[in-house]
């Protein structure tokens, strides 16, 4: 699978916020897939250098729809 990254400009973060994210070790996906059916899953994450990545497994349904380029939205 290909990785993909794209440079936006952050808001700032505020302390909550920050904190939060420190605290949490997952994200939850929402991803389409090919019949237009949702799928929800979560996934861990890391955040380094004020980058997040995403670690799915190849057996997950949502690296299938994700893989495919559906649509797909992520919080913590």
């Amino acid at each position: 699978m290909n990785t993909t990254h794209t440079e936006k400009k952050a808001k700032p973060v505020t302390p909550k916020v920050k904190e939060l994210i420190e605290r949490s070790k997952s994200v939850i996906l929402a991803t389409v897939d090919a019949e237009g059916n949702p799928n929800s899953s979560y996934a861990p994450f890391v955040q380094l250098d004020n980058t997040f990545y995403i670690l799915v497994s190849f057996m997950a349904r949502h690296t299938k729809n994700l893989s495919e380029g559906r649509k797909t939205s992520s919080c913590l």
